[in-house]
């Protein structure tokens, strides 16, 4: 049996998650579940770069890969037919996510500067 979703950090207790139902997105239905610690509910992609964003998983990575070949966001915007303020955000996030995998995984290391090729 797969392992229920934890919320967040603060609650310890894995096996109080239970599932809650769903909610409607334009794609379909997605699962909420519910923490019966804190009484939060929540959905698979909490504490992801793509929580709450209102477009398919698919073209979040398809903006930030685009952005790792080195498209300006003003072109990603254009191509994709999205908000700069959106593409602008979404890069953001993943910035953050990326920013935090680098600080719990690389440790000890000097780097002056890294290079995404």
């Amino acid at each position: 049996m797969k392992t229920p979703p934890r919320p967040h950090t603060t609650c310890s207790r894995i096996a109080s998650v239970i599932r809650h139902g769903f909610h409607k997105t334009k794609s379909g239905k997605r699962r909420r579940y519910l923490c019966r610690n804190c009484r939060e509910t929540f959905c698979l992609t909490k504490g992801t770069p793509c929580d709450r964003i209102q477009h398919r998983r698919t073209m979040f990575d398809e903006v930030a890969t685009l952005s790792v070949e080195g498209v300006s966001k003003s072109s990603v915007s254009r191509v994709k037919r999205l908000a700069w303020n959106t593409v602008d955000l979404w890069l953001e996030k993943a910035a953050e996510c990326c920013r935090r995998f680098n600080e719990a995984t690389i440790t000890g290391l000097e780097m002056p500067e890294i290079q995404a090729n």
